[in-house]
This record gives structure tokens, C-alpha cells and sequence, in this order.
């Protein structure tokens, strides 16, 4: 045992970094001193715990004694919870990686210097300092060293900035200003883990199982911190079968997946086997270009390529000078032994100067492979027409989508499929949900009712579109009007300020909250878009959220189309940490931004396009990594009359499609019943041939 005390240390009051440095520098030397540590944490996931032995290498020694309190929501059936803590286990033991990392647990049960107990959350009470030390972060570590010192060290969120891992850590000690804090949290630990077991005795035996039963840990014991070592990546079988499909259909096809079911790792690995195949039968391991809707997709892709062990990117999709004159010889080169890449978007994808780069690569012989993330963006006809121009150079084809057919535009969604190939893979949302891909939630539609005049003049232009013919301008400006209608009411807003102020009053928390606003006044632009918020004007409804927030003490901040990359990344890094309770947008974070953070969702606004609410959805019930327990709550502000001058059955049946969304919504809902009854309600209240002065159901939200 070495003699340091824990007090000799210079400890930061935060460090945050790559988890290699943060251990190098910081966790190995105050483990090395530790003689007893206590490891909290809210979560039992096999990929939660691993990761909370981050430097913890120089504790795996004789001596060192290790206990571990896992606070979980207490269950209605403990044997539900076994059964899906032993799954969860089985699929992260394939990780050799994972597997290594909590082997550390076993290192110390096997010698009786082990101690586990998993209790319920609710027994340490609202005030005890253990709980509310543990809403800050996502664990906690407290060392005692061998002269009774010790320090608190609280994990925050795991962060990905730019292209890696990164952790943020905070320290307390048992000296000085914080002695007494630290001295209450640790007595409050104390008395959590004398609570009684019940109910959850078998999910603590279940836990204690799996540990004895993990492999024996290869001493000595190391870090490994190979985050791109792709042995690391475990594929669901949904992922593999799309794959496998895609193969067999001569690498062509789209991959019709739910958001936040994993398209972009299945063609990232569809990528890599493909280059593996190619090089054994002697071929030149084909490029791989990559298109995405927007900037920050792309980054994010970046992100993903290289993390998967893909180095070699080129970005392709700000300034021209930055590729022009090296995506050809970049394309043509064989050298290396993986394949390399281009990350673009569909803007520099339909510029004359790309597709001339393109044909020219073509032209030498390169067959390269194409994946088109969203690639229901082709359906434009100078994006079609690019796209048949490379035909000669995508060789091999991957499209990726939620929603692969365009609405309202059949002859588009033939060409595409014609040109990608078949689809191999379908998974939707309820298979996601099932298969615990993506996570529960809970639907709460919230109604907002129009003025009479203005609720009036709203049906007619819905029976206008009703009656107008397909396709005809008179139906566009019809929809145009309806949406601008909508749009302008200024009854978001108002809403909205109930609605937190309802929240709030219930002692909610609105941490890690998404609000989808809506695009603001005299804006003329595609919805789905952020570009029409370019205006000071036109960010009056946006504005007027973030001051509600704000006048509520809720820290928020917002995304536009035109935010710069390197604040996009901060802003997500500090909502993904909770230094920001709310995230603020209009349109761009709706297609492939991953920000599994989001615990909330508040939509004050979206059209009758199902590609969005689909998109949308999906982005909501994304599963942050080594996190099972999320349950989102979905609020969604559902725009009505308020009373009809038109019989109540004409009134319903063009209200009806307007419906579409709220009912798909509420179908896969943990609280379908409450749901659809309140769809029901408000339907009812819009279409009835008196008008009312009854409130909006402000106290049923």
C-alpha cells in the first residue's frame, strides 16, 4: 500500500478531456493512494459500469476493497428487470473491450474484498445529499485512503466532441472548505446501503450473478481505452440482416431504419466488410462518398468514420478551395489499407464543379461506393439529374433513410429506387421500441385553439384543399396559406408559457429539454428548413420562447441553420451535459443529429409531413450510450378551431388528415389511452357547431 495520503495531491475542482488523459493524469494517481472506494451509480448497464472503472488500474491490487450501489427506479416486476439486465449483458460481453473493463469487478469478488448492494432510488429521500449530489452527474466515486481521507470525484455525462470521447469530472475532499460535505455524503451512502432490499433482491442477485460468472480478469489489469477498435462495435441483429440483404443484392439497396436505429454504423460496417472482400480478390478497396442533407450531419459523420477506425476523410462541403484540387487524386488512390472517404452534402453534391470531379474520377476506372444518408433529399431534379451524371462512378449504392418514399412525389421515389436498388431492411419504430434500440415514451398531446374568426377561416382553407385539384398551383397556395396561418397565430407561444409554467409549478425538472419552434413571422420558407430564419424579423417566435425560458430559470440556448459548426458542437456538449436545460430549434436538428441527451421533447410546431414527425420522433427516443432506463415525454401542441360554424361530421372529416400525426404519435405510446382520449376531446371541442368560451384543457397538460 503506498504511504501517500490522498491530501498530498494538487486535485482540480474540475478536469475534463479524453478519458485516457483524464486517467493518466488525475484518476491513476488518487487510485494508486486509495485504499477503499465507494462507486454509485443510477444505472446498472454493463456498458455504465464499465465505464465507471475509468483509472482504475493502479486499484486492482492486494489490499484494496471495492463497493458498488447501484440506485435504480424501484420495478413492478424485479424478474421483468433480471430478464433484461442478463440480455443487456450477454449482448455487451461480445465487446472484448466491455468484457475486459468490468472484469475489474470480478478481480475483487472472487477475494471477498467485493460489496454490492442495488437499491431503490426513492429510499434516499429528495434532500439526502447522495441523491441530489447524483441529479448532477452520472456517478460517483468516493476514496478513502489508508489515514481515513477522502475524495469525492462526480462523472459527468460522457461527451463526444469533434471526433472523440470525453469525460468531465468534478472533485471534492475531506479537507478544508468541503470536509463537511463530503463527510455528509458519505454518511449518506452509508445509510442508503443499510436500506432494506426488497424490492429488488433479485435484481441484486441477477447483478451479483453475472459478475461471478464474467471471465477472469488478465492481471495486470490496463485501461484499454481502443475506442475505435471496431471489435468494440456489437451489431443488432436487424443491423446484420441488413447487411447481409445488402449483399446479396450485389451491394445495392436502401436501408429503410427508424431513426436512432443505427443506419449509419450498418453502413459504416457494410463499408468496411465490402473493402475487406475486395481487397481479397485482389481489387482496389473502393472510396467511399458520403452525402448528407447538412454541415452538421456531416461533422457527425466525420465523427463516426473516424471513430470507427476510418482516418483517412476528406471534407468536401465548405470551402471549394479546401477539395477542389485533391478530391481526384484522393479518390484514385489505392494506397493505405482501408478505404478512404469524402463527406459531403446535397449543396456541393448538385454543384457543376463536384459532379465534374466525379465524372472525371469515373473516367479512370474507380468504382467507388455511395452512401446517401436521408436520401430522400435526391428528389429534386437537378439532384436526380446529379445523381444519374456519377452513375459510371457508384459502382456500388446505399441508400439510408426513415422515410425513403417521397410524399406526393411517386415518379421521384421510382427513380430512386431504380437507381439504389431494392430495400433491404426494414425496421421500424415499434421494433426499435421493442427490441429497446429506442426507448419508451410517454405522449402528451396539448390543444391550442385559434380565435373563432381566425378558427373559421382556417377550416375553409381546409376545404379548399379538400376540393382543389392534385398537384395544381391553386393547391399549393391553398397549403402554403393554411401553414402561414397556423404559423402566425401566435398561439404557440402563449400556450407554451402555460404549459412550462405548468411544469414547473409540478416541480418537473426541465432538464435536458428539446423545443421545436416555430419558423416566425412572414417567413415564406420549406418549414423543414432552417434557411428562412435568416431574418431578425423572422426569429421573433424563437426569440419569444428562449425569453420564457429564460423568465422561468431555465438555462437554454438555440440552433439555427446559420449557427457557426464550432458553436453547434458547444451547444450540444453543454445541452448533452446539462450545463443547458433546453435546446431551442427550428428545423435542422430533424434529420440524423444524434443528441441522445434529450429526456424531453416540446414540438410547438410541425407540418403534416410525415418524413418529419417521423424524423423528429426518432431523434427524441434515441438511447444514450449505456442508458436503458430513458422514458421520454413527448408534448405536442395540436392547432384547432375552436368551435365550428359547419356541421360537426363536415368539420371532423377535414380535420381528420390534420389528425394523422397526433394519433400515429399516440398509437406507440406507453399512455395510449390518455393520449387518444385527449386527441378525442380536443377533436370534439373543435368541431362542435357552437363556439365556447372554455378554456383549452390548460389543466389537463
Amino acid at each position: 500500500m503506498a504511504s501517500k495520503s490522498l491530501r498530498s495531491l494538487k486535485l482540480p475542482l474540475t478536469i475534463a478531456g479524453k478519458p485516457e488523459v483524464v486517467c493518466q493524469e488525475i484518476l491513476a494517481p488518487l487510485f494508486e493512494i486509495a485504499a477503499e472506494t465507494i462507486l454509485v451509480c443510477s444505472d446498472p448497464s454493463p456498458e455504465h459500469l464499465a465505464r465507471m472503472t475509468w483509472g482504475m488500474a493502479p486499484f486492482v491490487r492486494e489490499g484494496s476493497k471495492l463497493t458498488l450501489i447501484a440506485l435504480v427506479s424501484a420495478p413492478s416486476s424485479t424478474e421483468m428487470n433480471a430478464e433484461a439486465l442478463r440480455k443487456s449483458w450477454a449482448e455487451a460481453l461480445r465487446s472484448d473491450q466491455t468484457a475486459h473493463r468490468l472484469s475489474l469487478y470480478k478481480y475483487f469478488a472472487q477475494d471477498g474484498r467485493f460489496t454490492l448492494h442495488v437499491r431503490s432510488i426513492a429510499t434516499c429521500g429528495a434532500k439526502n445529499p447522495l441523491a441530489t449530489r447524483l441529479a448532477d452527474g452520472t456517478g460517483i466515486a468516493v476514496m478513502t485512503d489508508s489515514a481515513g481521507t477522502k475524495v469525492e470525484l462526480l462523472w459527468r455525462e460522457t461527451l463526444q466532441i469533434n471526433d472523440a470521447t470525453e469525460v468531465r469530472a468534478d472533485f471534492r475532499w475531506s479537507f478544508g472548505d468541503p470536509l463537511r460535505a463530503v463527510l455528509n455524503l458519505h454518511e449518506a451512502i452509508g445509510a442508503v446501503a443499510t436500506k432494506p432490499r426488497e424490492p429488488l433482491a433479485e435484481l441484486e442477485a441477477t447483478l451479483r450473478e453475472l459478475i461471478d460468472a464474467l471471465p477472469q480478469p488478465k492481471l495486470p489489469w490496463d485501461e484499454n481505452f481502443d475506442e475505435a477498435d471496431p471489435s468494440g462495435i456489437v451489431l443488432y441483429e436487424h443491423q446484420k440482416r441488413a447487411i447481409s440483404e445488402w449483399f446479396k443484392n450485389d451491394c445495392r439497396g436502401i436501408f429503410k431504419m427508424c431513426t436512432g436505429a443505427g443506419k449509419t454504423i450498418s453502413s459504416l460496417m457494410a463499408a468496411r466488410q465490402l473493402a475487406e472482400e475486395q481487397a481479397a480478390d485482389g481489387h482496389p478497396r473502393p472510396p467511399v462518398i458520403v452525402t448528407v442533407p447538412t454541415r452538421v450531419l456531416a461533422d457527425q459523420w466525420i465523427n463516426e468514420i473516424k471513430r470507427l477506425g476510418f482516418p483517412l476523410v476528406l471534407k468536401a462541403y465548405e470551402s471549394v478551395d479546401r477539395w477542389h484540387h485533391i478530391i481526384e487524386p484522393w479518390l484514385k488512390s489505392t494506397s493505405g489499407d482501408v478505404p478512404r472517404f469524402v463527406v459531403s452534402t446535397y449543396c456541393t453534391f448538385a454543384d457543376a464543379r463536384f459532379l465534374a470531379k466525379l465524372q472525371s474520377v469515373a473516367a479512370s476506372g474507380v468504382r467507388a461506393l455511395w452512401i446517401a444518408d436521408e436520401v430522400h433529399n435526391l428528389s429534386s431534379p437537378r439532384l436526380l439529374a446529379g445523381m444519374q451524371q456519377c452513375a459510371a462512378l457508384f459502382y456500388f449504392r446505399l441508400g439510408l433513410s426513415a422515410t425513403p418514399d417521397i410524399e406526393g412525389n411517386p415518379s421521384a421515389t421510382e427513380r430512386l429506387r431504380d437507381f439504389f436498388g431494392k430495400q433491404c431492411a426494414s425496421y421500424e419504430l415499434a421494433d426499435g421500441i421493442k427490441d429497446k434500440v429506442l426507448c419508451p415514451y410517454r405522449y402528451h398531446p396539448v390543444p391550442a385553439y385559434l380565435a373563432p374568426d381566425m378558427g373559421q377561416r382556417y377550416l375553409a382553407l381546409l376545404q379548399g384543399i379538400d376540393q382543389a385539384k392534385p398537384g395544381s398551383p391553386a393547391l399549393l397556395d391553398l397549403y402554403r396559406q393554411s401553414r402561414d396561418l397556423l404559423r402566425t397565430s401566435g398561439v404557440q407561444v402563449a400556450k407554451f408559457r402555460d404549459l412550462l409554467a405548468l411544469l414547473c409549478a409540478d416541480g418537473k425538472t426541465v432538464a435536458h429539454t428539446l423545443v421545436y419552434c416555430p419558423p416566425g413571422y412572414g417567413s415564406y420558407g420549406d418549414e423543414s428548413s432552417d434557411e428562412i430564419d435568416r431574418d431578425a424579423d423572422e426569429r421573433r417566435l424563437i426569440e419569444d420562447v428562449i425569453t420564457t425560458l429564460r423568465e422561468h430559470g431555465v438555462s437554454c440556448s438555440s440552433i439555427l441553420g446559420d449557427t457557426p459548426s464550432d458553436q453547434r458542437r458547444e451547444i450540444l456538449r453543454r445541452f448533452g451535459a446539462g450545463a443547458l436545460q433546453a435546446l431551442c430549434a427550428i428545423g435542422c436538428l430533424d434529420e440524423g443529429i444524434d443528441v441522445p441527451s434529450i429526456q424531453r421533447a416540446v414540438v410547438l410546431y410541425s407540418v403534416d409531413r410525415e418524413k418529419q414527425f417521423v424524423q423528429r420522433r426518432g431523434r427524441i427516443l434515441r438511447q444514450p450510450r449505456g442508458m436503458k432506463s430513458k422514458v421520454a415525454e413527448i408534448y405536442d401542441l395540436i392547432i384547432l378551431p375552436h368551435g365550428s360554424s359547419m356541421p360537426a361530421a363536415q368539420a371532423e372529416a377535414l380535420l381528420e388528415k390534420e389528425m394523422r400525426r397526433y394519433r400515429t404519435f399516440a398509437v406507440l405510446a406507453e399512455n395510449r389511452t390518455e393520449a387518444e382520449g385527449e386527441i378525442a376531446r380536443a377533436l370534439s371541442l373543435a368541431t362542435q357547431t357552437a363556439f365556447t368560451n372554455e378554456p383549452a384543457h390548460a389543466d389537463q397538460i
